[in-house]
This record gives C-alpha cells, structure tokens and sequence, in this order.
C-alpha cells in the first residue's frame, strides 16, 4: 500500500519532465500569435509569413497564449465570398535537415475541409509529401499524401476526429529515419518504407499545398517544431501526450477522482498502521 500511495503521489504532483532540444532546428510556439521562431542550432535562417491579424491569436493555444488559425474562404468588404491562404512557409534552406534524419510536429484542431492540406513538405528526392484528411483521388482517409498516388494513411476514424475536434488538441508527428516514415496522430500510427530517398527537406508550408492556394484549409494551429534528428520512442510518446519541443509537459491540477484515490490510499495506509 505504501508502494502504491507513493505511486498516486507521484502521478499527481509530477512536473515537466525531459528536454527534447537537442537538434530542434526551429520551434515556433506562437505565443500570442508571433511567428518568431527558437532555435537550438543557430539556425537564423529567414521564414516567410504573411499572417494577418484575423490568423494569429493571443490566447487559447496549448499552454493558452496563443495560436494561429488558417481560413479556407472569407467574405471581401461586399460580404462575397474570398478565398484567404494563411502564408506561413520557409523553404528550409539553411536548414540543412536530410530527408534520412528528421522530425517534424505540431498540435492541430477544428478542421473542417476533407481534401485540403494541412501542411506539405518536399522529402528530399522523395518529393512532395502532403497531409489531408482525405483524398478523393483514392479514397483513404487520414493520410499523408505522396508522389505517384501513394499514401502513408491512417484509417482510423478516431484520428480524423482528433483533428476535428474543438475541445482538444490533436498531436501529429512524423519521422523519417531514411527507411521509414513514420505518421503519428496521437495514439494512430502509419509507417511507409521510403528506402533510398536522398537529399534534404524543402518548401515547407502549413495550411496549403506549397504554392496551391486552391488546397488551403481551415485549421488551428500550435507549437510547430523540426528536429534534425529522429526522435526516440519516449520522446515521440511525450509529444503523443500532448508535450511541446522542448520536453514540457503541463500537467493538469489534479482531478477530483485522483484526490479521492489519494484520499482513499492514504486511509489506507493509515488503517495498515493501526
């Protein structure tokens, strides 16, 4: 019992825990919608960003201080309706991160267009690769969408509802460790086998096909951030939690239920004794 009273505390009281910084090439926290980004290797490379107002948020993100949102069709002065990119892209040069040896991640909710693209990416000579929730040129579902109509798909509906969702924040993840890519959608995972792929990463963009407006979606966004490196599985499942890039976790006050297993634990204890 001991043991266990020990356990609940520690469940409930625990911290932010690891530091994930090394080889974080940029962090973009959107803390109270600015797009300046961190960097851990003197990465001062240029991003470019046409944010308006109307995108970027002061509170309400993952730690509640800000967020950016895209929005897929607006109304122009006349009340018609206006197709709105969200700019927010870099062409990854001075990045140097090879296609072999990355991670990227961000927190999502609240989309709202099947067929549009969440964010895209070229992997070297792999080329292109998009994310959507859906790809009506065959089919799947949740899915990174690759050249030559392949897929890196994830069919579990409950992945695509995470992403939907207003109430939470849906973590996704992917890696390439030169043979697999790997998409993570909290607890979903899709591998694709990308063997042989050369080169670095390029032209990267949220909200859009690079270069397509006609692909924008709408979406909330939070806490972008790209390693040179690969990710450990612990780290990957810290991010799954719901941590950010450098390893913070924040954890909620404890919850009434786990007051009242300390509760009972600690009457127990106390019974034990007697």
């Amino acid at each position: 019992m001991k043991k266990t009273l020990i356990t609940l505390m520690a469940l409930a009281g625990m911290a932010s825990a690891t530091e994930m910084t090394d080889g974080l090439v940029a962090w973009w926290t959107f803390d109270n919608g600015a797009t300046g980004y961190t960097s851990y290797t003197n990465f001062t490379g240029h991003v470019d960003t046409g944010l308006s107002t109307n995108h970027m948020h002061t509170e309400g993100g993952v730690d509640g201080n800000g967020y950016i949102s895209t929005h897929y069709q607006t109304v122009d002065e006349n009340g018609n309706p206006k197709a709105q990119a969200m700019d927010f892209y870099t062409s990854m040069s001075g990045m140097n991160i090879s296609a072999s040896s990355f991670t990227l991640s961000f927190k999502v909710k609240g989309v709202t267009a099947d067929y549009r693209t969440l964010f895209s990416m070229n992997i070297g000579s792999l080329g292109q690769a998009n994310m959507q929730l859906e790809n009506s040129n065959n089919g799947s579902d949740t899915c990174i969408y690759l050249p030559n109509n392949r897929t890196l798909e994830l069919t579990e509906d409950a992945a695509r509802a995470a992403m939907r969702g207003s109430d939470g924040w849906a973590n996704v993840i992917l890696t390439g460790d030169g043979t697999t890519l790997t998409l993570y959608v909290d607890d979903f995972v899709a591998t694709f086998d990308y063997s042989g792929t050369t080169g670095d990463l390029s032209n990267f963009q949220l909200g859009s096909l690079w270069g397509d407006g006609s692909r924008r979606v709408e979406a909330q966004y939070d806490d972008l951030a790209i390693w040179n490196r690969v990710l450990s599985t612990e780290e990957v499942s810290l991010l799954s939690k719901g941590a950010v890039a450098d390893g913070t976790l924040t954890i909620p006050e404890p919850t009434t239920a786990t007051l009242s297993l300390l509760a009972l634990a600690g009457l127990a204890a106390r019974r034990r004794r007697k």
